[in-house]
């Protein structure tokens, strides 16, 4: 969630109570990882992931991929850009720095039963400050 979140690690609060109809892009949530992306599930069930929302259910949103192709033998990488309907039930998680960050985009939508909570703010380390 860089840079949103330091990589030394903020401190945030999140919000467990407030029902998940009320979810709404722009919010950022921790939520379960998805258990196709993560090959040693079993030992990673307790991770969490935070990430931003971009689509709730029944949105068909935009979603931009870095793409590698092959142009006159040199590797060239763009982005190209997809529709994508979100399922009910389900919200479409990214990570703020898109070219480097594992989100719905490698597992796609998440169910809102593995969304945990919206964070409601966060709060610096002393380092950082």
């Amino acid at each position: 969630m860089l840079p949103t979140l330091s990589k030394s690690g903020d401190y945030i609060f999140i919000d467990k109570i407030s029902p998940k109809s009320s979810y709404r892009n722009g919010k950022v949530v921790i939520a379960k990882p998805q258990e196709l992306f993560f090959p040693n599930y079993e030992l990673k069930r307790n991770y969490k992931v935070c990430k931003r929302i971009i689509g709730v259910s029944n949105e068909v949103i935009t979603v931009p991929f870095l793409v590698d192709d092959f142009v006159d033998g040199n590797i060239v990488t763009y982005i190209k850009e997809y529709e994508v309907k979100v399922p009910q039930g389900y919200v479409w998680l990214q990570g703020d720095n898109i070219f480097d960050s594992i989100d719905s985009r490698d597992y796609g939508p998440v169910p809102l039963n593995d969304v945990n909570g919206i964070v409601r703010f966060k709060v610096k380390r002393k380092e950082n400050l």
